[in-house]
């Protein structure tokens, strides 16, 4: 298979979702997608390094707030259970670690006693900073600052200096290398349209850049 595309961070399923993006014949609508798949385009485009798609997917998952049950751990769980990119964590992290209550027992269960252990850590280390008392939203750009470093380093919030999830290309004599995706800004243009192949149950989706058209209906099969 010349020049095929083997993304390995996605299943077919998510990547049509991700797809979706560019071929969705509503421009400017999409209102049909459910959280869960905001979920699923904003850890590809992430991890792609589609910004714009990036801001779009973080931008409705805000508005979708009121369709997530549960209080501020569980939302923070329902987040690291998505692999969401770190830093979309930070904000849940400050307002937990922020907070005049110390997280309760039950909240230390949801969150693990690793993750538990850091919170309080992180807590502890803002008391010290700033002489007993957390940094609040009144708190200027400084302290700002230095409280969300004290809980990225707390909690290990940094995101990973490589080991980029963008797709390969596969070439004809059997090498692989990193494949050159469509900026998400249009500068490349759309992407052409892939041809999927495999069981969609699959752990990896397969592509060819030999169909132009895109895919067509990627919602009706969602799961």
């Amino acid at each position: 298979m010349q020049n095929a595309i083997f993304v390995r961070n996605a299943t077919i399923k998510e990547l049509e979702r991700f797809l979706w993006m560019f071929y969705n014949e509503k421009y400017d609508d999409y209102s049909e997608a459910s959280v869960e798949d905001w979920f699923t385009i904003l850890r590809l485009s992430h991890d792609w390094g589609f910004e714009d798609i990036k801001s779009v997917a973080l931008r409705y998952i805000k508005s979708k707030e009121s369709e997530m049950t549960g209080d501020l751990v569980d939302r923070i769980m329902l987040y690291e259970n998505h692999s969401l990119p770190k830093d979309t964590l930070v904000p849940l992290y400050m307002r937990l670690c922020v907070r005049n209550e110390f997280p309760t027992d039950e909240e230390c269960e949801k969150l693990g006693p690793l993750c538990a252990r850091a919170v309080q850590r992180a807590r502890e280390e803002l008391l010290r900073a700033f002489r007993g008392e957390m940094p609040t939203k009144k708190s200027d750009r400084t302290e700002t600052l230095k409280a969300k470093g004290i809980i990225i380093e707390a909690l290990n919030l940094k995101e990973p200096l490589s080991g980029s999830g963008a797709p390969e290309t596969q070439t004809q004599a059997g090498s692989s290398s990193t494949a050159t995706a469509p900026s998400a800004n249009g500068s490349n243009g759309k992407p052409r349209g892939p041809s999927l192949t495999g069981d969609s149950s699959g752990t990896a989706a397969s592509t060819s850049s030999s169909n132009p058209k895109g895919p067509q209906n990627v919602w009706s099969q969602r799961g």
